[in-house]
């Protein structure tokens, strides 16, 4: 494309990157946020936090790190929920498991 046409390189470059921002800030987090039932705001900042934090293996690492402490943090609140169990405003419910 080059050597036919300079112009033509510009409106693929063009292209290329706007289709590159929609993928990345848009469909990308949506697909992976209704996948793991994370917000998609929640996964652009686990993105750019751990990606700043640990380069790129922070940002490859990052959604499944804070998937397995959302499931770890989840699993510990339900256990800790069963076993003191005094989140119920009713007396009635306070000991139903």
């Amino acid at each position: 494309a080059l050597v036919n046409s300079p112009f033509m390189v510009l409106k693929l470059i063009i292209v290329w990157t706007i289709v590159q921002l929609i993928e990345g800030k848009l469909i990308t987090p949506n697909i992976v946020g209704t996948s793991l039932k994370i917000h998609p705001i929640t996964i652009i900042f686990v993105l750019l936090t751990a990606g700043s934090l640990f380069g790129v293996a922070g940002v490859v690492l990052g959604i499944p790190g804070y998937a397995v402490i959302k499931v770890l943090v989840s699993h510990m609140f339900k256990l800790f929920k069963r076993r003191y169990n005094r989140f119920e405003e009713n007396e009635a419910n306070r000991y139903k498991i």
